[in-house]
């Protein structure tokens, strides 16, 4: 055996301990977790692109699979094909900041992550948050809404004109009454957020709708070979280069994935620059980042 690929993964390259055998070849945990996920959404037909792209992420994330809600990165959980989570990053989210030790709130906080999400969309969530909380939202004279998109969403974060002093939060079993505590209506939310979203229209380009995920048009097999080209390596461009790593990716894919479905084969002695697996890996490793940067952050909110 050559000893550069001594306990070496055959389909990522990767050195590990890690290897059982799959189809003649030796394979890591994290790669035979990735087929098993790319054999369920393609065999039980699913076509949305960012259910494909989360499971798969997840997928290279876990070399085994989670066994609890909680457990999936603040990822959605969808359903489960073939024993495979289906999961998807949420594109909305919203919650209450309260005050320490209390369950008074004293700002609402919209997290958008697609830029799907309609303003109409976003009102309506705000609106049942203020009223699940006791929040009134009648008769605001002033308030404040601040942004930002450093973690790859767009967060609001909305408060009223006043909030209760910490040494008087103890004395008040809901959220207190007056004009001065009113949050800023939906409406004017929904407005405001939608002038932030702005447009990705290259005529019309504003606002910041270019940094949050979008839904994405590829085919099933097309989402699921771009995404599993990229994780197997297409990602490292910089560091290998194409004539090296795409024979060995166009191998894998071909004896683990498009072979076995009758799919057209990739050639291995040669490489194409334009090829669409190759096109789609570029496109949609950018959005296999996001998802791996969301899975990243919510596992440290879950296990700091």
């Amino acid at each position: 055996m050559d000893l550069d690929t001594a306990g070496a993964c055959d389909t990522c390259g990767e050195r590990t301990d890690d290897l059982q055998e799959r189809m003649g070849d030796n394979v890591c945990g994290q790669c035979e977790t990735l087929f098993t996920a790319a054999y369920a959404l393609l065999d039980n037909n699913v076509r949305d692109e960012p259910t494909i792209l989360a499971t798969l992420a997840f997928a290279w994330t876990n070399r085994v699979w989670a066994t609890g809600a909680d457990d999936y990165g603040g990822f959605e959980l969808l359903s489960s094909v073939d024993g495979v989570p289906l999961l998807r990053l949420p594109r909305i989210a919203a919650n209450v900041v309260t005050h320490d030790g209390s369950h008074i709130a004293k700002a609402a906080k919209i997290i958008v992550y697609s830029r799907d999400v309609k303003p109409q969309e976003l009102a309506e969530l705000y609106e049942r948050l203020l009223k699940d909380h006791g929040i009134h939202f009648d008769k605001c004279s002033a308030g404040s809404v601040s942004w930002n998109i450093e973690d790859a969403n767009l967060t609001l974060t909305v408060r009223a004109m006043k909030e209760l002093h910490p040494d008087r939060v103890s004395l008040f079993k809901s959220y207190p009454a007056g004009r001065i505590y009113s949050f800023p209506p939906p409406p004017l939310v929904g407005g405001f957020y939608s002038t932030l979203l702005g447009s990705t229209d290259k005529r019309t380009f504003s606002g910041y709708a270019y940094a949050l995920a979008e839904s994405g048009r590829h085919t099933p097999q097309k989402a699921v070979t771009g995404s599993v080209a990229w994780l197997l390596g297409e990602r490292s461009n910089d560091a290998t280069p194409p004539r090296v790593r795409r024979p060995r990716i166009a191998k894998a894919l071909n004896k683990h994935l498009l072979a076995p479905r009758g799919e057209q084969q990739l050639p291995e002695d040669f490489w194409v620059p334009d090829n669409t697996v190759w096109r789609d890996a570029d496109v949609l490793g950018k959005r296999l980042l996001r998802n791996l940067y969301h899975l990243q952050e919510g596992f440290k909110q879950q296990f700091p």
